[in-house]
């Protein structure tokens, strides 16, 4: 903890923006290609989900890729080949994603672990599903701190606002829901910002 404290506090901060879904593709597809590797078209769609053409991801991404493609001979990755890294994924990712974390207050970390837990049940979420269930739990805040705490984590693209009347929220990279999911239990994380 400390170690990445001091390690986030030296380091130089510089947003990264997302690729278009065809740039992303092609760094995806072409550096490779000429060393007779392959994806299958929903091999490509997976990678492009799961990262949401955030080019680091894609980097960690192709990286886990390849070394699966080494390590098993083949010159062909399917989908099964892509969920099959998603774990690794979660490693190789790991100093980003604890960043992210770290740059989150308890409020927008008690919002993240809630939006993890209702979106295992439906595709989107509402600040006020979130307050219900932190209130449930014995958490509870108002659904203006929550709108505030999803406002600041759209800014730092953490989460997206997906439209909708009231706003219905989702992660912009799966790859970060999965993490939480992983390693941020809504319990957990109550208990740390206890």
């Amino acid at each position: 903890s400390d170690y990445w404290s001091i390690f986030f506090n030296i380091a130089l901060y510089k947003h990264v923006a997302f690729l278009s879904q065809e740039a992303a593709q092609a760094l995806i597809v072409e550096p490779v290609a000429e060393y007779g590797l392959r994806y299958d078209d929903l091999a490509v769609d997976k990678m492009l989900r799961v990262t949401a053409c955030h080019p680091y991801f894609l980097q960690l991404i192709c990286h886990a890729l390849v070394n699966h493609a080494n390590r098993e001979r083949r010159g062909y990755l399917t989908i099964q080949d892509v969920n099959d890294i998603l774990e690794e994924m979660l490693e190789l990712g790991e100093a980003h994603f604890a960043f992210l974390w770290e740059q989150s207050g308890s409020q927008e970390r008690l919002v993240l672990a809630s939006m993890t837990r209702l979106l295992s049940r439906e595709p989107t979420v509402t600040a006020s599903q979130v307050a219900e269930l932190l209130a449930e739990r014995g958490a509870a805040m108002e659904v203006e701190q929550i709108t505030e705490a999803l406002r600041r984590l759209v800014e730092r693209d953490v989460v997206r606002e997906v439209g909708g009347q009231p706003p219905r929220y989702e992660y912009k990279v799966e790859l970060v829901r999965l993490w939480m999911e992983r390693y941020k239990a809504l319990g957990k994380v109550m208990e740390e910002v206890g």
